[in-house]
């Protein structure tokens, strides 16, 4: 008898803005039931083999994954990648890139914060960030750790977000780009949030023609009436239907591990769509 897959494919660790770990999602997975599990982590891959070590030993299923930022009509969009090759040599330089870009991103984020008599040293926000990728989440951690502010949420919401005084714009590749780059390294591109990403909906049929196979239709603060609206559409222009928590671990948000639950025959047909990158 066949195995009944359960999965969350859509969580942050550590290797970006994320707070679990790949031993602590892991364990998560196990208590909660949940037999698949993508890390997504924003622009970085760092964490996802040794996920997938640890996964192996649990038994737990991993599929390698990434959420990359990415702008089409000078709107931002999100593209969710799954079962590509993580040691692509095009996307290794891409991600170097973004690196060096969040870098200067986060640096100048710094420097702005300071001219509104918010002092915050940049090399405690890299070590926030540790190993992993330095984001928006790590100076917002530190704004309430010196007393700046009361939440992390409080921090995006009078500097660090859209339009607020201490914003720095991040620098993007173009969606269509993504899309070439995920299917070239033998993976799956897949349309994040389309509820929160109206400009995303509207570019659907260009996207597709570009190989854009999925469709994230499962996801926290989609209505009922949204998630049938997009199965509608998955269905429509052939596209696989995924889903996940957009889990970030702790302070963050609200959208908690586990939280969605990508039925069995979504994941089936995910993981007959990336045969060879999935363990």
């Amino acid at each position: 008898m066949r195995l009944s897959l359960v999965a969350d494919l859509h969580i942050h660790t550590t290797a970006s803005d994320g707070t679990y770990t790949p031993e602590e999602i892991v364990s998560l997975a196990r208590r909660e039931g949940i037999t698949t599990i993508a890390i997504t982590d924003h622009d970085s891959v760092d964490n996802v083999l040794s996920t997938m070590r640890v996964g192996a030993e649990q038994g737990v299923q991993v599929v390698s994954g990434i959420e990359l930022s990415t702008e089409m009509d000078l709107a931002e969009l999100h593209l969710l990648g799954y079962g590509f090759s993580v040691d692509d040599p095009l996307l290794t330089d891409q991600l170097g890139y973004l690196r060096v870009a969040r870098l200067e991103r986060i640096a100048k984020t710094v420097d702005l914060l300071a001219e509104l008599g918010i002092h915050l040293d940049l090399e405690e926000v890299l070590a926030l960030a540790g190993d992993g990728s330095p984001g928006r989440a790590h100076v917002a951690r530190l704004l309430v750790d010196k007393g700046y502010t009361s939440t992390i949420a409080e921090g995006f919401d009078r500097f660090l977000g859209h339009g607020q005084r201490a914003y720095v714009p991040r620098d993007r590749c173009h969606t269509i780009d993504a899309i070439r780059l995920i299917r070239r390294a033998g993976g799956v591109p897949v349309l994040a949030h389309p509820g929160l990403s109206a400009p995303g909906l509207s570019c659907l049929p260009e996207l597709v023609k570009a190989g854009l196979m999925g469709l994230e239709v499962f996801y926290p603060q989609h209505s009922p009436e949204q998630k049938a609206r997009f199965l509608e559409l998955a269905a429509q222009y052939g596209l696989l239907v995924t889903g996940g928590s957009d889990c970030h671990g702790g302070g963050k948000d609200q959208r908690y591990f586990g939280s969605v639950r990508l039925p069995d025959h979504c994941v089936q047909c995910l993981l007959a769509a990336v045969p060879t990158h999935t363990t």
